[in-house]
C-alpha cells in the first residue's frame, strides 16, 4: 500500500467517525424528556428537575410592583396550573412524558401574568 493510500483511508477514517458523532441530536435545555429522567433514577419530578436542570428551580429576580406573580416558576401539569415548585415532588417520574421549561416571557405569554417567573410544565403519560 502507498503512503497516499494509507493517508485517504486515514482521512476517511476521521471523516466517518466525525459524521457519526455530529449525528446525535442536541439536547433541548428547555425540555427533559422521558428518557432522560428515567435514567436518572429519581423518586420524583422535582428531585429530576434539581438532578437535569437546576437552573429550572431558581428565581429569576424580583417582579414588578405592578405585575402579580412570584419570582420562581409556576408548575403546571397537562395545561392546568397545579402550584409551586414544592408540587413536583408529588408527581411520580414514571408517569411523566415531558418536563417543559418556558421563561418568564414565555410563561406569561403562554399562561397569563401571574407567571413572570416562568413555569415548569410537566404532560403526563
Amino acid at each position: 500500500m502507498s503512503v497516499r493510500h494509507i493517508y485517504l483511508l486515514a482521512i476517511a477514517a476521521v471523516l466517518g467517525c466525525a459524521s457519526a458523532a455530529s449525528s446525535k441530536a442536541p439536547v433541548n435545555r428547555n425540555i427533559l424528556t422521558w428518557e432522560e429522567i428515567g435514567v436518572a433514577h429519581v423518586t420524583n419530578a422535582y428531585d429530576a428537575v434539581e438532578r437535569l436542570r437546576p437552573l429550572w428551580l431558581r428565581g429569576h429576580g424580583p417582579t414588578s410592583i405592578n405585575t402579580p406573580g412570584t419570582q420562581f416558576p409556576t408548575v403546571y401539569v397537562d395545561g392546568q396550573r397545579y402550584g409551586e415548585l414544592s408540587t413536583l415532588r408529588s408527581l411520580n417520574p414514571d408517569l411523566i412524558s415531558e418536563i417543559r421549561y418556558f421563561s418568564g416571557a414565555e410563561g406569561s405569554t403562554r399562561f397569563g401574568l401571574s407567571n413572570v417567573g416562568g413555569v415548569i410544565e410537566v404532560k403526563m403519560k
